[in-house]
């Protein structure tokens, strides 16, 4: 009887197996609000942190209808859904892109002063408590977000050019609430800017000036 060698014959057939090809590069699409990237590849997976129409990353990995993903120093898992692959040039509008045309046509409009007193929030348990990274859109808090008073609608941008060290168009986005945040009497609005640690708050202190809403 001919010998049949059974480890031999496992891994060639391991060897034909289909495997999931992918490119470099992902961009995301098709997204009304967020992309999540998920801890495991599982839509009730934890969420490690959210991608926006038009960013771009890194894709390492796939497993069935989910990249495995590295955006900054953020890893984890993606729906298939949501991606375009791509080599070397996003197919699309890339998220920056989209900004700076949208900065661009906000530069156009009317201003309105208003005189303001800046300070700044993290999202540590002493800036946010247990609200964490989640802000009162419901988005995640980033650079260009702001707690502002309710006396300015949540969805307002506003342009704050004290602010070019940290952003250069100055274009920030009130998706933010806090109870520190208020109209004073004076008339004096009091906006938190969000900044990535709490030394970097610590050492941004109080600042009064004037800023502008940017009007539709």
């Amino acid at each position: 009887m001919e010998e049949i060698n059974i480890a031999s014959s496992k891994n060639k057939i391991e060897e034909n197996q289909p495997q999931d090809e992918f490119k470099k590069y992902g961009q995301v699409i098709k997204v009304d609000s967020n992309l999540c990237i998920r801890e495991d590849a599982d839509i009730n997976s934890e969420v490690n942190y959210v991608l926006y129409e038009g960013m771009t990353f890194d894709i390492l990995d796939k497993k069935n209808e989910w990249y495995y993903i590295r955006y900054n120093d953020i890893f984890g898992y993606v729906n298939e859904d949501y991606v375009a692959e791509y080599e070397d040039i996003p197919p699309n509008e890339t998220y920056e892109e989209r900004e700076q045309n949208i900065v661009n046509n906000l530069l156009k409009k009317v201003h309105k002063p208003i005189s303001v007193e800046l300070t700044a929030y993290c999202n540590c348990s002493i800036c946010s408590e247990a609200w964490g990274s989640k802000t009162a859109m419901q988005t995640q808090t980033r650079k260009g977000v702001v707690a502002a008073p309710k006396e300015i609608p949540l969805g307002s941008r506003l342009y704050i050019p004290q602010l070019e060290y940290y952003k250069e168009d100055c274009i920030f986005d009130v998706e933010d609430r806090g109870g520190a945040v208020r109209l004073k009497d004076d008339g004096t609005y009091i906006i938190d800017i969000w900044l990535p640690d709490h030394e970097q708050v610590k050492e941004f202190g109080r600042n009064k000036g004037v800023i502008y809403l940017i009007e539709n």
